[in-house]
């Protein structure tokens, strides 16, 4: 019997077990074949094909009917693929003559799992609005765009087409297009506004950033406020549909399986939504500045790898970030005015939302590129500063955005970074360390029993039972009682982090009572909230006045024509500042000053410098000031607390040099000192 025919224009396969490397080369070549359909693609050493996602009520995440999706290739598409990219025979004993068939179960098997595919396409993700390639020209060709590894699918939208080189007016006309469907949103500050287009860009543009994107934070104090609303309308204007939606994982290894999943799929934005709990996973975190996700594949035995290229999104009420997540957040914050805010009416826009987004979304995409098109060809680029790990994400996308005028989207990052946990439990632990100990090395069990000391008598010292207080989150022992072990590993994993200006660090040597631990002032801080007032105080130009002068100094202090003190004589400062002195000269044209004058000190006694240095006040826990040296840090004094239930300091222990009524530092509302 004659074998079929097969078409004149597709390559004949001759199926033979012995002949296994060549059949599965043709058929290999025969799958980067325009008559090979569906038309597969290469992802992460696994065969993928681009779907439309379908209705799956169980699955973990949530996705628009019809979203277009990356799915590994089962064996039956494939078969399809290779079926209509050629004819397959096989020689047939009994007819002793080649007959047309479909590919063998053999043949399938192995070209799936080859692993590499020469004349396969890779596919490096799905866009289904034009954007930008890494050299700034426009991708708004449906299909596969061979320069980028993308496959672009408008679907039935049609978008206008870019010009060629829009101007800054053209750009400028652009942003009042682009910030019409957020104009109803209650943003908390101006920056708000901008890290919303910012995050808008970052998901049109995904693909022509070469580096890292921040994870989007978006929060609000209120349920109602319009936050998943916030992230849709920035889905549905990227990609024409809402935003696929998963929930918190509660274990490390769920986040991974579901974070590839994403990969995997090729979902542009993804959406934790409704968070509860605090946002603290390695692998999320890992997932935000890798190129590449690997782990175990969702419902299979079977690790993979794919390329990541999404934009995750968070909402939550009293969102919250831990460790290292927070610096790779880009927060944007809602906040009403409105009890309940889901009762709102008053919107300029009266259609819903989304189905507003909808309808103007070709001219929303059209403005977002003729911004980026027109800033690329700017010649008047501001100089933006950098945000570490993601350089080209700032370039590319805040870029534009400051060109024209608008708040750096950054610019909320530093306030997220003081509302980390762990850095807050670090920042009060050094402060409280270092009221009681300075930069004194101590040992934790020293520690331990200054604490038990101090803490069980009736006279209990506040900044004692601060420190206690302060240890406590970094015990994980779960014992009832302060476990050293447990504190000194969880020390040894933060030191040398500097928090406010202060570090802890462990020494080398151990001794009989364990290693000594020092809480290290290496820079001012001036972080709005940080107790170092003192410092804050010194730097408006606030000096330490005292009202005591040492009557049995051998020439009584004088005063400057300016009314500050200049050197001489012994001033004796125990009051104010203990164990510190200095000397002033009396000029000759000027008489003597008598006693108990007040003036101002601007300078004490180092011991270590050897000499008189300016020195800065601390105030502590206990109502006490402790006064630094500026060169070394080393204590120059210490100003004593208030009796209980006076309102002055504490007399003298000298009467003869005080005439106890010492003037403290002037207080200092933290919040009135400009920066």
């Amino acid at each position: 019997m004659a074998p079929n025919a097969p078409p004149a224009n597709l390559p004949v396969i001759e199926q033979y077990k012995d002949n296994l490397p060549a059949v599965v080369a043709q058929a290999e070549e025969v799958l980067g074949s325009a008559a090979a359909t569906p038309r597969l693609f290469q992802r992460g050493h696994l065969l993928v094909a681009v779907q439309g996602a379908e209705p799956q009520p169980a699955a973990l995440i949530t996705r628009t009917p019809g979203t277009p999706v990356i799915r590994v290739c089962p064996k039956s598409t494939l078969r399809l693929c290779l079926a209509n990219g050629a004819t397959w025979c096989i020689y047939d004993k009994r007819s002793k003559a080649l007959e047309a068939t479909m590919p063998q179960p053999w043949v399938i098997d192995t070209v799936l799992e080859l692993g590499k595919w020469p004349h396969v396409p890779p596919l490096r993700g799905i866009v289904t609005a034009p954007t930008l390639r890494q050299d700034g020209t426009v991708l708004d060709t449906p299909g596969y765009d061979e320069g980028t590894g993308l496959f672009y699918d408008p679907g039935t939208t049609r978008f206008p087409p870019i010009p060629d080189a829009p101007t800054r007016a053209d750009a400028e006309a652009a942003l009042v297009v682009l910030q019409e469907p957020f104009k109803d949103f209650p943003f908390r500050e101006p920056h708000h506004v901008s890290a919303t287009l910012a995050a808008l860009f970052t998901v049109l543009f995904r693909h022509a950033i070469d580096g890292n994107v921040p994870f989007m934070g978006v929060n609000a104090p209120t349920a109602g406020t319009g936050k998943t609303l916030l992230v849709d309308v920035i889905a549905i204007t990227a990609t024409g549909r809402s935003a696929p939606k998963m929930s918190q994982p509660a274990r490390e290894e769920e986040w991974n399986k579901q974070l590839l999943t994403c990969a995997l799929e090729g979902d542009q934005i993804i959406l934790i939504d409704n968070c509860t709990e605090t946002l603290a996973s390695g692998e999320l975190c890992r997932a935000i500045t890798a190129d590449i996700i690997k782990g175990r594949i969702l419902g299979v035995m079977e690790n993979g790898e794919a390329p990541q290229k999404a934009v995750y999104f968070a909402t939550g009420n009293g969102l919250r970030f831990k460790s290292d997540i927070t610096r790779r957040v880009l927060p944007i914050e809602l906040e009403s005015s409105l009890e309940r805010p889901e009762t709102r009416t008053d919107f300029t826009l009266k259609k819903p939302l989304p189905v507003w987004t909808m309808e103007h979304r070709p001219a929303l995409v059209h403005a977002a590129l003729t911004i980026a098109r027109a800033y690329h060809l700017a010649t008047d680029k501001p100089l933006i500063p950098t945000w570490g790990s993601f350089e080209a994400w700032r370039a590319l996308v805040c870029g534009p955005l400051l060109w024209l005028g608008l708040a750096d989207p950054v610019r909320g990052v530093e306030e997220l970074r003081e509302d980390d946990e762990e850095r807050e439990q670090l920042r009060t632990f050094l402060l409280a360390w270092h009221a009681v100990y300075a930069n004194t090395p101590t040992t934790l069990s020293k520690v331990k029993q200054d604490i038990a000391a101090y803490t069980t008598s009736p006279m209990a010292e506040a900044v004692y039972v601060t420190l206690n207080d302060a240890l406590q989150p970094f015990d994980t022992s779960g014992k009832p009682t302060l476990n050293l072990d447990s504190v000194g590993k969880n020390l040894k994993k933060r030191a040398r982090r500097i928090i406010c200006g202060k570090t802890i660090t462990r020494g080398k040597t151990r001794t009989s009572a364990g290693y000594p631990w020092t809480v290290e002032t290496r820079n001012l801080c001036r972080c709005v909230g940080c107790v170092d007032a003192g410092v804050l105080a010194r730097e408006k130009g606030n000096k330490v006045t005292v009202k005591s002068i040492d009557p049995a100094a051998s020439t009584p202090p004088t005063l400057s024509p300016d009314g500050n003190p200049v050197s001489g004589n012994n001033v004796n400062v125990l009051h104010g500042v203990s164990g510190g002195q200095t000397t002033y000269t009396t000029p000759p044209d000027q008489g003597a000053v008598p006693a108990f004058t007040a003036f101002t000190v601007t300078q004490l006694w180092c011991a270590a410098c050897s000499t008189n240095v300016s020195f800065r006040a601390l105030p502590q826990l206990d109502g006490t000031e402790l006064y630094l040296c500026d060169t070394c840090d080393t204590e120059v004094g210490r100003k004593a607390p208030p009796v209980p239930g006076s309102t002055g300091a504490l007399p003298s222990a000298d009467p003869a040099t005080m005439d106890g009524d010492t003037l403290p530092l002037p207080e200092v509302n933290i919040n009135d000192i400009p920066f």
